[in-house]
């Protein structure tokens, strides 16, 4: 006799990780991996399947070079451009992060124009508005900083990348990060 009924107390198959999956872990907020590892075919923000993966040039120094800023910024910048570890990965990204992403530049880009010729105006008819543009300038570069990038590497010890930047959904789909 053949048993060609299922067994229904099978547990179901998932394809939400690939084969390599022991080496994409989470701890807390960040994703922890080796630079090298190949990311599932899920969306980082949502979770959601998607086959579109984005490469993103990620960098890390250590954050001790920002005290080189008290001896002079231009050797700072001449010591961090020595020191950083500069990291390609393909993140997988859906179509709807990646329009969400595309709308938030289009804003940054129209936003900055504006702000361009309001110092323009500014400058040639009234002096005080100058800072008030100034002010919109540095606005936006904090919303650039905070909506405009995929993530950010947090930390990189132990030959492995901690990303940070996830969504919830996908951090819950992985496993725990164990040392």
């Amino acid at each position: 006799m053949t048993n060609d009924i299922e067994n229904p107390y099978k547990a179901p198959d998932s394809n939400l990780l690939p084969e390599n999956d022991s080496l994409l872990k989470r701890k807390k907020g960040y994703i922890i991996f080796e630079p090298e590892t190949t990311w599932p075919n899920r969306c980082y923000k949502c979770n959601a399947p998607t086959d579109h993966k984005k490469e993103v040039k990620l960098s890390y120094c250590t954050p001790w070079i920002a005290l080189l800023i008290f001896i002079h910024i231009f050797i700072m910048i001449i010591v961090y451009l020595f020191v950083k570890k500069t990291f390609r990965i393909e993140l997988p990204i859906c179509d709807k992060h990646l329009k969400r992403r595309q709308y938030v530049i289009t804003a940054q880009v129209i936003t900055f124009l504006m702000i361009m010729g309001s110092i323009a105006i500014a400058v040639t008819i009234n002096q005080g508005f100058t800072f008030v543009a100034i002010a919109l300038v540095l606005f936006l570069l904090m919303i650039t900083i905070a909506f405009g990038r995929f993530g950010h590497l947090a930390k990189f010890k132990n030959d492995e990348l901690w990303f940070r930047g996830a969504g919830k959904t996908f951090l819950d789909s992985l496993p725990d990060y164990t040392p």
